[in-house]
């Protein structure tokens, strides 16, 4: 899996600081139903649900909190549900992929350095848009190979609040998201 995001977080007035998602893995599984309206066209519905772990953070410099860092992760899951058209030649597809999609995104900040300790997460499942394409191999009548690429718009802001261990705050931060790209290579198996 990889990303196409950069991950902003402001906190304690101080300037935002940009960091950039990690590339991770993903895995799971579709299901889905496909209908060839002419020797050439094929069309279809599909649900993906499946595993992703990305995650970074950065260190803000804070001077009430020298050892405080901000950090984003989506996962541990996404669910994309989309409509899908193919132009077919010979055993090859290739499609296109549009729909809708849902992820947990965790962000926050964390200072764990005594003896004033912070801890501010934020946890949200946001839904958005889903795009993307790719080239599916008939190796018979029922298994096939497939590689596509998956965009999931989740950009979005999330905010959350906190207070420090000696009682101070609210301490509040803002995380501004970004979309995240999936590349899938996979074995399909059509009953038929």
């Amino acid at each position: 899996m990889t990303t196409t995001c950069a991950v902003g977080a402001t906190f304690d007035g101080l300037a935002p600081v940009n960091y950039g998602l990690k590339t991770g893995f993903s895995g799971g599984g579709t299901v889905g139903y496909n209908w060839q309206v002419s020797p050439y066209v094929v069309v279809g519905l599909e649900n993906k649900l499946g595993y992703f772990h990305v995650h970074a953070s950065a260190s803000l410099n804070d001077p009430g909190f020298p050892q405080i860092s901000a950090f984003t992760t989506y996962g541990d899951w996404y669910d994309a549900y989309m409509a899908r058209i193919g132009a077919v030649v010979g055993r090859a597809m290739l499609f296109f992929e549009g729909g809708g999609a849902t992820a947990r995104i965790q962000t926050g900040y964390i200072d764990t350095v005594t003896p004033v300790t912070l801890s501010i997460t934020s946890d949200k499942t946001e839904t958005s848009w889903a795009f993307g394409g790719g080239l599916q191999y008939a190796l018979d009548d029922h298994w096939s190979l497939e590689g596509e690429v998956l965009a999931l718009g989740l950009r979005g802001t999330i905010a959350g609040c906190g207070i420090a261990s000696n009682a101070t705050g609210p301490w509040c931060n803002q995380t501004k998201i970004g979309n995240v790209a999936v590349v899938d290579f996979g074995v399909d198996y059509a009953f038929k």
